[in-house]
């Protein structure tokens, strides 16, 4: 009869602890779920970017911003650009002579050293040939001096390649920052 009962409660534990691993898991799936289907994340410190507003040079070109980081004295804005027109052609993003530029609520303006990585160059000049409908990665970097959470607007020149764009930058308005903790 000991045995019984001792196997009986021994059952009742089990299926208690089964029940609890069950509804971590679940909770833990819909987590994961959350992180992956969110453009910047959520859990893990990064901010929303759906409040910032993006303005493309063109109407046939899309440019979606999927993060923007602060790591040590740079803030790097992640973005894509994909070329929803009927024509080929290449774009190119320019910071010469402060016609690029970034500012922040503080009222500090960022011109200098503005650097780009698009389409395999590297530099304060960089052009890349954009396929119809491709997706093309674009590392906006910013120097900075001290940690900031928000660009209020930053303003890349830009000029197309065997084509006229509608306007000739790029702008990126109420762009939240995340901080890369490793660097500070």
């Amino acid at each position: 009869m000991k045995n019984k009962i001792l196997i009986v409660c021994m059952l009742l534990v089990c299926s208690t602890h089964t029940m609890y691993a069950q509804s971590f898991l679940k909770k833990l799936g819909k987590a994961v779920e959350r992180e992956l289907l969110s453009p910047a994340g959520s859990s893990d410190g990064r901010r929303d970017v759906s409040a910032t507003k993006v303005t493309s040079p063109d109407p046939e070109v899309k440019v979606e911003l999927r993060d923007c980081e602060q790591s040590g004295d740079f803030v790097k804005i992640s973005l894509l650009i994909i070329n929803q027109s009927q024509l080929e052609f290449a774009l190119q993003l320019e910071a010469d002579d402060g016609e690029s530029m970034a500012f922040d609520p503080e009222g500090n303006v960022y011109k200098r050293g503005i650097t780009f990585k698009f389409g395999g160059q590297q530099g304060d000049v960089a052009q890349c040939f954009l396929p119809r409908d491709t997706p093309v990665k674009c590392l906006v970097s910013i120097p900075v001096e001290e940690p900031i959470d928000l660009l209020t607007k930053v303003i890349v020149f830009c000029r197309g390649i065997n084509t006229t764009l509608e306007k000739d930058q790029l702008q990126l308005t109420n762009i939240p920052v995340m901080h890369n903790e490793l660097n500070y």
